[in-house]
């Protein structure tokens, strides 16, 4: 992969590649109308990045932003690539990089660029030794054959650890290189391997976080029915609380704010005023103790 220019090119001589296309969801009316605004009031979009033949790598849509605007040419960053696993690659790597990149479609993105990576060497070892670490030995200290003593921080031994496969040493590497975990790669996998629509869709539309996705992917199919029931009643009912608890907050604030009206305007004793206070107090005390709880309460995503 290199970059060979950087030109102004006419839309028409560039089309989408449906391979980078899909990795991002394309704009919403908005986002393509706060860009339009953005170029009508002086802005320059960013150069987009396209193959020789004019495939776009990165830059859909601000190739479509162009197009709404009647624009004839766009700026490019031209590049060649050996094949098509190199132009998917790079591809994976600017698009999963952008902000409205949910953390499912990063760990799609990087589960893709595994594939392309294993099936570039399919020869390779099937597993990846990792490298022996010399530990010290937990012994106690011995009197050697000369009379000297030996201790364990003199004595150190190979300790080995389990080999890796390809497989596995391939999603480490890329999540890494796209920031996402191994482990969040792995659970979106295998949530997609599935091919339940229901699940996929709780688990995009954060219903359900991933790690539980993941452990309903495994049951049976009447089971991750029954569980996603399950969960959806849950989620219903924790939200009619949350409901009630706002409105029984928003009513306490009200009658608060209509108290310390009449405070302004009143004279109390101090024994009226301690026991006000303490009744505050109080009050403050079991409203840092619910912060607290939702604090230390898990989040669904």
């Amino acid at each position: 992969m290199k970059r060979i220019r950087s030109e102004s090119i006419a839309l028409e001589k560039l089309t989408a590649w449906d391979v980078a296309e899909t990795l991002l969801p394309e704009y919403s009316y908005q986002q393509y109308k706060d860009l339009e605004d953005f170029v009508n009031t002086g802005g320059q979009l960013a150069p987009i990045v396209v193959a020789e033949d004019g495939r776009i790598i990165d830059g859909y849509n601000r190739w479509r932003t162009a197009q709404r605007l009647s624009l004839t040419h766009i700026e490019c960053d031209v590049y060649a690539y050996e094949d098509q696993a190199e132009m998917e690659v790079h591809a994976i790597v600017l698009n999963s990089k952008r902000r409205h990149l949910n953390k499912v479609q990063i760990a799609r993105a990087a589960a893709r660029l595994a594939d392309i990576i294993l099936a570039s060497d399919p020869d390779a070892e099937e597993e990846i030794p990792v490298k022996a670490e010399k530990t010290a030995k937990a012994e106690p200290a011995e009197a050697s054959d000369s009379g000297e003593q030996t201790g364990a921080d003199d004595q150190t031994e190979e300790k080995k650890a389990a080999p890796v496969s390809r497989p596995d040493q391939a999603v480490r590497n890329v999540s890494h290189k796209l920031g996402v975990l191994p482990s969040t790669v792995q659970q979106v996998n295998k949530v997609d391997k599935t091919g339940d629509e229901r699940l996929i869709a709780a688990m995009e539309g954060k219903t359900i976080s991933i790690r539980q996705a993941a452990e309903i992917a495994e049951m049976e199919e009447d089971q991750r029915y029954q569980a996603l029931e399950a969960i959806g009643e849950e989620r219903k009912k924790r939200g009619e609380f949350a409901e009630i608890f706002a409105r029984t907050c928003g009513e306490s604030q009200r009658k608060l704010q209509g108290m310390g009206k009449r405070i302004k305007d009143a004279q109390f004793s101090e024994s009226e005023r301690r026991e006000m206070k303490s009744s505050l107090n109080r009050v403050i005390g079991e409203a840092n103790m619910l912060i607290h709880l939702l604090d230390e309460s898990t989040g669904t995503e």
